[in-house]
């Protein structure tokens, strides 16, 4: 069954039928990717010892850190530097989330339930989107499931049995992994303390063990950060990586708490009722409240692939809705009566304990949903299979035995059909290239006429920073690094005699023109940003060339 949902997992992800195919370029933060592999990991100076430094987690950070870093590595050194060999191997990793889930679903309700659930999450045009995409979202998915698998093992224990470092041990080494995961995967930690204590308060007999690894895996997650950090950083915080292990650069309410009015950047136009104070943060929680209300509903939205970024993403059909305000109370009902078990209530603890704490960030959109994904689904499949035991119970009472047998798959197929219809359309919908993949199309145009003159300039925005332009960079050398040798004019490295690739240089050219470090400047060809087309005429006449120069304006 692992082996058969694994295979499911990866040919949903890999294959173009029938979920379509990404893009050929790269999308949703891709770029961010490129760039941390070729600053933390491509040789000959990568790897560094900074890929073990603690990062805040973000879509912007991914590749530094091992669990997105290590595959992006390996795929490049067997594929080369393109786009697939980036994406796949995170893919491969990926898709291990679903008979993980798979393993879980079991654990907490039963083989049909937890079935039911994995194929909605290997269907979800949500998960297939992050999941086919190279950066820390998707492929964060193992670790949270691998954390919330040990949870409910040491939850499970039987009332005789000790501490184990094969359970309680293997929980607190779990934690561990939210250090290199997507920042909403870290809300695990803390839930998992909390559960531990109230299992402790349910259950005398295991009580000191409860609590004894509660106080473990509530130390070793800053012990860790902080240990990494010294070690790792180039600039190390011990007590700063710590206290901001949520801090999420600043994208939440707690780490605007010095200054409330910030929020006000993140309060739509036209929603803003007051400039200064807490009410506009009161404000952005009561948007970021109706925003999820209407993903949980499918009220408003759109196809995930074109609206990951916004709140308009679809979370997944309407007519989830239903099955999983059926399941959250079930689950919440058995977990709470009399001699039920506390790992009952743990999907609807967990769905809620990774959704709520997105009102205090500065948008809710579906990517930082997914976390929640996989236990909102086993409410999903968990209301199904009330509402087929129900029905069940009916037709027996009816005489119809028989039947009775086929209402479960009957209505768990009734409800994935048409989930699979919806997540094929969404991901099928037709997606306008970035600005970056029409940038690269005309850098290749003209590859021809670049070996010609010896190579060329690629002049940025200065006005972007130094960041983006490698960003940038990186996202065109994984489309070009057949047709140009990039050379980053800060960090030349030795030429290679029998490299046939026209060089293109980049990183501050504007500011290498006007300082006289590029030799040879009228005769160069020069790919220039429009915003800057004016000064960098002026600039290449300053440089004592004449006439026109030898450029092509890019989109």
């Amino acid at each position: 069954m692992l082996v058969a949902l694994y295979l499911l997992a990866a040919a949903a992800l890999l294959l173009p039928w029938p979920f379509g195919a990404h893009p050929a370029w790269a999308y949703n933060w891709e770029g961010y990717t490129a760039w941390r592999w070729a600053t933390y990991w491509e040789p000959p100076t990568g790897p560094t010892f900074d890929i073990w430094a603690p990062t805040d987690g973000l879509m912007t950070d991914s590749g530094q850190g091992p669990l997105v870093g290590l595959p992006v590595a390996i795929g490049i050194a067997l594929g080369g530097v393109r786009l697939e060999a980036m994406r796949i191997p995170v893919t491969l990793v990926a898709a291990a989330a679903i008979p993980v889930f798979w393993l879980l679903g079991r654990r907490l309700i039963g083989s049909g339930v937890a079935t039911l659930a994995a194929l909605l999450l290997a269907t979800s045009p949500v998960f297939l989107l992050y999941a086919r995409t190279a950066t820390l979202v998707g492929i964060s998915l193992l670790p949270l499931l691998l954390s919330v698998l040990a949870l409910v093992r040491v939850l499970d224990a039987g009332p005789g049995e000790g501490w184990r470092w094969g359970r309680e041990g293997l929980l607190a080494a779990s934690l561990l992994l939210g250090i290199y995961a997507y920042a909403p995967v870290r809300l695990v930690w803390p839930i998992a303390v909390a559960m531990l204590c109230l299992a402790a308060a349910r259950d005398p007999i295991r009580r000191k063990i409860l609590l004894r690894t509660a106080v473990l895996c509530a130390l070793i997650v800053p012990a860790a950060t902080m240990t990494l950090e010294r070690l790792a950083a180039p600039e190390p915080d011990p007590l700063g990586a710590a206290a901001g292990y949520f801090h999420a650069r600043g994208e939440q309410l707690l780490a605007m708490s010095g200054d409330p009015t910030a929020a006000a950047q993140y309060v739509r136009a036209g929603d803003v009722d007051v400039a200064t104070g807490w009410e506009t943060a009161v404000q952005l929680v009561g948007q970021n409240a109706v925003d999820l209300m209407k993903l949980l509903l499918d009220r408003g939205t759109g196809p995930a692939p074109a609206e990951y970024w916004n709140e308009h993403g679809r979370f997944w059909p309407w007519f989830f809705f239903p099955f999983a305000l059926v399941g959250g109370f079930l689950a919440v009902r058995g977990g709470w009566t009399s001699g039920g078990q506390i790992v009952m209530v743990l999907p609807a603890v967990i769905f809620l304990g990774l959704t709520l704490p997105l009102f205090l960030t500065s948008r809710v959109h579906v990517g930082r949903l997914l976390p929640a994904l996989p236990f909102a689904l086993l409410l999903v499949a968990s209301g199904v299979w009330a509402a087929a035991g129900w029905l069940a119970t009916q037709a027996r009472r009816a005489g119809a035995g028989e039947a009775a047998r086929w209402i479960a798959p009957f209505l768990a197929g009734a409800l994935l059909v048409p989930a699979v219809v919806s997540a094929r359309v969404d991901l099928e919908t037709p997606l306008s290239p970035s600005r970056e993949s029409l940038t690269a199309a005309v850098l290749a145009d003209w590859g021809d006429d670049a070996s010609e003159r010896g190579g060329a300039v690629l002049v940025e925005d200065p006005a972007l920073g130094d960041d983006i332009e490698r960003v940038h960079a990186a996202t065109y050398r994984f489309a070009l690094d057949g047709r140009y040798r990039f050379v980053d004019l800060r960090q030349q490295r030795p030429e290679t005699g029998d490299d046939p690739r026209p060089a293109l240089l980049w990183r501050n050219t504007l500011g290498a023109l006007q300082a006289g470090e590029i030799a040879r400047p009228c005769a160069r060809l020069w790919f220039v940003a429009p915003e800057i087309a004016g000064e960098f005429f002026a600039s290449w006449q300053g440089a004592g060339c004449v006439g026109a120069p030898d450029s092509v304006i890019l989109p």
